[in-house]
């Protein structure tokens, strides 16, 4: 059991966070982005991402989905929200408009993925250009042999 925990803190250690490093963490509906210890906004995490041409590569092909995705949102919310609106005032709403603005933003939801994958694999990208290449695979085995518990760890 010590032997785990000593490796597990090296492992810890090995890949805590680097000055230069980003750092994402959920908070509300969204991410919040650190550098530096400081949160950044989403402006100034694209001028950061853009200083590494392989996060740069990434980022670009992420614009591509901004448009189509807020245009298929910003449609099917309308189209929704006027149909609710308008059964909520006492109205006749139009339940097939509805219908249909629930489902373009059931579509925008896969451009919305599409953004936020990149974003991360930029980011990704960064880190990596900024600390290393990519991580080591550690696999670890817990399991049982004819003379006792074994545990195999392999770097």
């Amino acid at each position: 059991m010590l032997v785990v925990l000593v490796i597990a803190g090296l492992l810890n250690q090995s890949y805590a966070q680097s000055p230069d490093e980003i750092v994402v963490q959920k908070k509300g509906l969204g991410f919040a982005y650190y550098l530096d210890g400081r949160e950044i906004s989403k402006n100034e995490l694209l001028y950061v991402l853009e200083s590494d041409p392989a996060a740069e590569r990434i980022i670009k092909k992420s614009h591509r989905n901004i448009f189509p995705g807020k245009v298929l949102r910003y449609a099917g919310a309308a189209s929704l929200g006027l149909a609710v609106g308008t059964y909520v005032t006492g109205g006749s709403p139009s339940w097939a408009a509805a219908g249909i603005g629930a489902a373009l933003v059931v579509v925008s939801l896969p451009f919305t993925g599409a953004v936020l994958k990149r974003e991360q694999q930029a980011i990704y990208a960064y880190n990596g250009t900024v600390r290393y290449a990519s991580k080591p695979k550690v696999d670890m085995t817990l399991g049982y042999e004819q003379h006792g518990a074994t545990l195999k760890i392999s770097f």
